[in-house]
């Protein structure tokens, strides 16, 4: 018989006060002041050097080294560090994580619940970027649970903090500024003294700009960026570089900000300082490369084509030797983003064949970054884990955080029975869940086919409204228009062709009007192009019905025909040829070969005396001749 879920839960309540009371009769272990030692030597040589000597001092320092278990933990702490960051090896870290909570799960090593979180929080990061979110949002509500019941405000500033990029990472922006800023005040009750905590302050401040950047809110995106400045120059120490290196991405996301808002002089400034800072520490490569690709988008869009050609030549001179430390996401990353930039660059010169190839180049990429991301979709969807599965699951914060602090036992009770009830209500709606998620998930399949369909597309796809005002268009059509008259259709705004070509725009509104009516039209004729000869288009108009039959709009559809009429004209040429080949044969080739036959007829007699034979010898070989300049010239017709 299967237990109520309310039962289960109270049993689960038990078992789980039992083991927090066995956890606190265990004794605590601390590592040895060696292997601290040691740790904080691999944390500098991984700033000042790179992650590889880092790791292979380590190896080479552990070797004969004796390990108690608390030593042994911390060893796979660093081992974890060093492959979830410089050396961005996730399935490595993945292993260390494991190897880190195998010591609590045998017994060795004691539950301290700051190591303890650290071990979870370590095992979550590394299963989020390797994408097993179920796994990872189990460990994220673990690690949660233990932040809040050890009552550690620096584990509590951990957990807040990863949930924060978490949401960061899903584009709920200003969610995610919100989880950022708490986890700073949450930091300030944080032991000063700690190295790791002071150097995320300036991180959290900086993210909470570039969040509220993307959400365009401006005003709090510069303060909050300034924030970070004012607070990197309060704690910084002059010898140490990281804080250099975080000045350079403040100044790269400063100049994104301006960017946005137009500030063009501005964005202009904080890039051209955060590449300069970065050069001069070199250090945060890799941000540094998407800072010169904004920066040359920058200069290119100002109108200083050169000097974005120099920002583009001084990016590819750093690809071509780092490229192969970057994960093959970001290098698909930077190849999408140069493409445009390239793009851009091509336009601005009037190269139209390159820009052409790289607008092609950058179709491609775009559509592997969309294959990309229906592949983590499905992922997404097949580990049960949606958007509103994270809110489920991840945090309701401010509400928990209340609940867990407070001792009261009814207050405990009674949220315990409230998990029940919610529990139930949970088994209940996932039933009827089903086959709203089925359905959601075909929707976004075939949504995307749709857009594939559309995109991938060669021909001119566009609508308008009664007004003639723009009501969809596809790629092709977009890039058409821009080449044609500079400037990109938008959605809800007439055509741009109606002020530069008002006489072919009147051709378009003819048919138009046909749709408009009710009934098709087709029109065959020269098309617009912005250089050399115009193309031979055909252009169908139909109307857009609803379902009651009203017509709001007409859908258009240009196709390219100029390949097709020269074929026709080409065949028909063929065919006059061989009109004059057959005539020369029938007529001009006749007579000769008649003449022909006749003689050698008349050979065949023995009684020709030797003078008529001679003659008779003569006119066969004027005949043969007339024949051959016939056949040169039926061969001469088939050259032409």
């Amino acid at each position: 018989m299967k237990a109520h879920p309310l039962y289960r839960c109270l049993v689960i309540l038990l078992f789980g006060l039992l083991a927090s009371g066995c956890e606190r009769s265990l004794p605590q272990s601390e590592p040895s002041s060696a292997m601290l030692a040691l740790c904080q030597r691999v944390h500098e040589m991984a700033e000042v050097e790179t992650a590889e000597s880092a790791m292979a001092f380590l190896d080479s320092a552990v070797k004969g080294m004796e390990f108690s278990v608390p030593d042994r933990l911390f060893y796979y702490f660093e081992k974890y560090d060093l492959y979830h960051g410089g050396l961005q090896n996730d399935t490595r870290a993945l292993a260390y994580a494991d190897s880190a909570l195998g010591l609590f799960v045998s017994g060795e090593m004691p539950a301290k619940k700051e190591f303890l979180f650290r071990a979870y929080m370590h095992r979550a990061n590394a299963n989020y970027v390797l994408e097993y979110y179920d796994r990872a949002f189990e460990d994220y509500a673990i690690a949660k649970e233990i932040a809040l019941d050890g009552g550690s405000p620096c584990n509590e500033f951990m957990y807040v903090y990863r949930i924060a990029m978490v949401y960061f990472r899903e584009e709920n922006y200003l969610a995610s500024a919100r989880l950022f800023l708490e986890a700073f005040n949450i930091s300030e009750k944080c032991d000063d003294g700690n190295d790791e905590v002071t150097f995320r302050k300036q991180e959290i401040l900086s993210n909470i700009g570039l969040a509220y950047c993307h959400a365009h809110v401006g005003d709090s995106s510069r303060y909050y960026f300034y924030a970070a400045l004012k607070f990197i120059d309060k704690v910084a120490k002059p010898d140490e570089t990281k804080w250099d290196e975080a000045r350079a991405v403040i100044y790269g996301n400063l100049g994104t900000e301006y960017a946005s808002a137009n500030q063009f002089d501005s964005a202009r400034h904080y890039y051209e300082a955060g590449i300069s800072l970065g050069e001069s520490i070199d250090r945060n490569i890799r941000d540094r490369q998407f800072t010169t690709l904004k920066l040359a988008d920058l200069l290119i869009k100002q109108g200083d084509a050169a000097g974005g050609r120099r920002m583009l030549m001084r990016y590819d001179s750093i690809d071509n030797v780092l490229r192969s430390r970057w994960p093959k996401e970001d290098n698909n990353e930077f190849d999408l983003r140069r493409a445009a930039v390239y793009t851009a660059y091509y336009e601005a010169t009037s190269n139209l064949p390159a820009a052409m190839q790289m607008m092609r180049t950058y179709d491609t990429l775009k559509q592997r970054k969309y294959i990309s991301t229906n592949r983590l979709i499905k992922n997404d969807l097949k580990s049960g884990v949606d958007r509103k599965g994270h809110e489920k699951q991840i945090i309701s914060l401010e509400k928990d955080v209340k609940i867990k602090r407070l001792e009261n036992v009814i207050l405990v009770l009674s949220l315990v029975i409230a998990a029940c009830i919610a529990a139930i209500t949970y088994d209940f709606l996932k039933k009827h869940r089903r086959k709203y998620r089925s359905l959601e998930r075909k929707s976004r399949k075939d949504e995307l086919n749709f857009i594939a369909l559309i995109e991938n597309t060669d021909d001119f796809l566009w609508s308008v409204d009664a007004q003639y005002n723009l009501l969809a268009f596809n790629k092709a059509y977009a890039d058409h228009i821009l080449r044609l008259t500079g400037t990109r259709p938008v959605v809800g705004a007439p055509e741009p062709l109606a002020a530069f070509a008002p006489n072919y725009y009147a051709l378009l509104k003819d048919g138009y009007d046909t749709a408009f009516s009710g009934q098709h039209k087709e029109y065959a004729g020269k098309g617009l192009a912005r250089e050399g000869e115009a193309p031979d288009v055909k252009v169908r108009f139909r109307p857009i019905r609803t379902q009651e039959g009203v017509i709001v709009g007409v859908s258009c559809f240009r196709t390219d025909i100029t390949e097709y009429l020269q074929m026709i004209d080409t065949l028909e040429r063929n065919n006059e040829r061989l009109r004059d080949i057959a005539w020369v044969q029938s007529h001009k080739l006749r007579g000769p070969l008649t003449t022909i036959m006749s003689i050698a007829s008349y050979l065949q007699e023995d009684d020709t005396d030797p003078e008529t034979r001679a003659q008779v010898l003569k006119s066969l070989q004027e005949k043969l001749k007339e024949m051959d300049d016939i056949i040169h010239e039926i061969v001469s017709l088939t050259k032409a």
